[in-house]
């Protein structure tokens, strides 16, 4: 998993949440639905391929990731995802800021956890649709530091 802006807060454990964009391909596997037929206690989610009706997994619960500061750079450590959840961007609560490695005044002046995450959810993404305005839909995944694959 690329952690460009945030590995370092990764390894020491100061950041054990990150947000990643829903796609339009993206499914969630669940063996409990709710009364709106919206997963529970989420296992993994997949990229379903239409035309083929195959799969593949892109996220598990219990499953090791590499954590690389860059697209195509050396792993620096392993991440095991705990838990797996979707919601509306904004719906982060300063509890999951803290978690993302968020800092209230960050840039020395006042600022709560929540404002420092979405601006550097911003800095990262800018395209339309995708900012904290836009309020898009996000996995949120729940890690800790793993030792071994």
């Amino acid at each position: 998993m690329i952690f460009q802006h945030t590995w370092q807060q990764v390894l020491t454990g100061e950041k054990t949440q990150t947000r990643r964009l829903v796609k339009p391909v993206h499914c969630a596997w669940s063996n409990e639905f709710d009364i709106e037929g919206q997963p529970i206690d989420i296992t993994d989610v997949r990229i379903v391929y239409e035309e083929s009706y195959a799969t593949r997994e892109v996220w598990r619960v219990g499953k090791t990731y590499a954590v690389q500061p860059g697209r195509g750079k050396k792993a620096v450590g392993r991440i095991r995802i705990t838990a797996i959840r979707r919601e509306a961007l904004q719906d982060v609560s300063c509890d999951d800021a803290l978690q993302e490695g968020a800092y209230p005044y960050g840039r020395g002046i006042w600022s709560t956890a929540v404002e420092e995450f979405a601006e550097l959810w911003d800095s990262i993404h800018d395209k339309p649709g995708t900012t904290w305005n836009d309020n898009p839909a996000v996995w949120v995944l729940t890690f800790e530091l793993a030792l071994e694959n």
